[in-house]
């Protein structure tokens, strides 16, 4: 399993560092966006939306990475 854990890290960890620096910029812009939000409005509820998607976004790479480290 150890084996599969490194494999995967090796061919994957390029892809994944430049997936998790864009969801950084993202989620610091998003955040952004959410403290101008005047109201609740469609803009405000979909700047919220996306918010909240690209959180568990992030949320589910790093749960199942953990979980390929812990085996």
């Amino acid at each position: 399993m150890l084996r599969l854990v490194s494999a995967i890290g090796d061919t994957y960890g390029a892809a994944l560092l430049l997936h998790m620096l864009t969801s950084t910029i993202k989620l610091t812009l998003l955040a952004y966006q959410a403290t101008k939000i005047d109201g609740l409005n469609v803009y405000g509820l979909t700047v919220i939306g996306y918010l909240v998607y690209a959180l568990a976004q992030v949320f589910l790479f790093c749960i199942f990475g953990n979980r390929l480290i812990e085996e």
